[in-house]
């Protein structure tokens, strides 16, 4: 281990180990180009190999433009974060490995995860925080059947929806290499009917199938060996219940770390953990620490469309992502690489739920702004991707859609436009209306109120056009009795 140079040598170290709250001013370690000479300092070759690691995942391959474009200069400063309990350096924060308070950093070993912490962690939430619903008569109507496999016999089961069960949100990445057909679901549902295909199911659902067996439960809920992939009306009904779903699962595994859904699920395949750390002075230690909601903004699983509601609406998560295991649910929260609870990371929309009365119309729209950048392989799937969100938030008290536009705000939807920046174009979706915002990709603004009563008496009393559309055999129709056909 080399020595500090002479700017690190006034940053107390072991009194900040020993004395969290200690405020120290901002340190400015210079230009990145300085720093990267003192290749003897512990702390700068630290600091700076955090830099890269985030300029790395964020698809930079010069360290120095990334802190350009994205830190608004070369100059690297570091600061001591009280609330966070970390040393903030333009990357991922680095938290210390011991010392007198919670929040402390752990090393993560490559080897299999362990699942007591997450058990801990539902029980604790059955007990103090009540995260769960219970499933209500009209769910039940809106979702006559449902499917699940059963990992002790292998098989697709019917079962009732207030057993429990777990659902996993994964990227497709392209049609899994099986899945349930209206050809194959009476092989299917005999027992032991998946194990002959064992080969054929993809490795991310395979090992959700080992996760969940492990954790002594006994259901696991996949859309592609759950809902018949060939039938329009099976698919209909789950779509539009994807919302009862997955809020009513017993957890949700999110496969965030994977491309596909033969990617697997790290820690229950085998993983290579990898961590920037290092020992600053003797007895003192750092570990580059990853909040999993940074981690989520800058993964391609952020990017699909599907993955949006099925993340959103679930109220309990297990999450797989940087080849490490975290879990969320509405109140707490428990991160592999941090002993202790961590400080809450920043992951918007928790759970989804209303949390702005009067505000329902203006919350929805912070909602789209976040979603409209993301991506479907097919285009329509924009809209049914969609659909649950559109019924969680608004659905019941609002009425109809079309194209994921309330048709009781269909003139303030309709004013809708990009921010105003030369380099960032609104992108056309083809298969889509250009009138409504799902036909679009982009950064969204509307030009309406943010109280839903002040917007509603807008369109009562300014508004004077009546909205028509044809409907699929060319005919006329009133936007609202259409809707009124899309809306479940």
């Amino acid at each position: 281990m080399g020595s500090l140079c002479d700017i690190c040598r006034t940053i107390p170290f072991r009194e900040i180990q020993e004395n969290p709250d200690l405020k120290i001013k901002r340190v400015k370690l210079g230009d990145y180009d300085d720093v990267n000479q003192r290749v003897s300092c512990p702390f700068c070759c630290l600091a700076l190999q955090s830099i890269r690691d985030v300029a790395d995942r964020l698809g930079y391959s010069d360290t120095a433009e990334y802190l350009r474009k994205d830190c608004f200069g070369t100059s690297i400063e570091v600061q001591w974060r009280q609330q966070d309990r970390a040393f903030e350096t333009g990357a991922f924060p680095l938290r210390y490995t011991t010392g007198s308070f919670p929040s402390l950093a752990r090393v993560v070993h490559s080897e299999p995860v362990s699942i007591d912490p997450i058990i801990s962690c539902l029980e604790d939430c059955e007990k103090g925080h009540q995260c769960s619903l219970s499933i209500s008569d009209e769910d039940v109507e809106k979702l006559p059947f449902l499917r699940a496999i059963d990992v002790r016999q292998m098989c697709v089961a019917y079962i009732p929806p207030s057993t429990r069960y777990v659902a996993l949100s994964y990227i497709w990445g392209g049609a899994p290499a099986l899945y349930l057909q209206r050809a194959n679901i009476r092989e299917f549902m005999r027992p032991g009917g998946l194990k002959t295909y064992d080969d054929e199911i993809p490795a991310t659902i395979r090992d959700a199938i080992e996760l969940v067996r492990k954790m002594n439960l006994e259901y696991l809920w996949v859309d592609a060996l759950c809902l018949i992939q060939d039938d329009d009306e099976d698919m209909t009904i789950g779509i539009n219940a994807m919302s009862i779903i997955y809020e009513h699962s017993y957890f949700t595994i999110v496969a965030a770390g994977g491309i596909t859904a033969h990617s697997g699920l790290a820690g229950v395949s085998p993983r290579n953990v990898s961590q920037v750390k290092g020992e600053i002075v003797p007895g003192v230690s750092l570990i580059e620490i990853y909040p999993i909601g940074d981690l989520l903004e800058i993964a391609y699983y952020n990017r699909r469309a599907w993955t949006f509601q099925e993340f959103h609406l679930s109220r309990r998560k297990v999450i797989f992502h940087n080849n490490m295991l975290y879990y969320q649910c509405m109140k707490g929260s428990w991160s592999e690489d941090i002993q202790g609870v961590p400080i809450e990371s920043r992951i918007r929309y928790r759970a989804l739920a209303p949390t702005r009365p009067g505000q329902m119309l203006y919350e929805f729209r912070l909602i789209i702004k976040d979603y409209t950048i993301r991506d479907a392989t097919y285009q329509h799937d924009i809209v049914n991707a969609m659909v649950s969100i559109y019924h969680k938030l608004l659905g019941r008290e609002y009425g109809g859609h079309l194209f994921a536009v309330p048709v009781v705000a269909f003139d303030a939807f309709l004013c809708f436009y990009n921010k105003d920046d030369h380099h960032k174009f609104l992108e056309r979706r083809e298969s889509l209306p250009s009138w409504t915002w799902s036909g679009w990709r982009g950064d969204f603004y509307w030009a309406c109120s943010s109280d839903d009563n002040e917007t509603l008496l807008w369109i009562a009393d300014s508004t004077w056009i009546v909205w028509y559309l044809r409907d699929s055999y060319g005919d006329l129709k009133l936007v609202w009795e259409l809707a009124q056909g899309q809306h479940k």
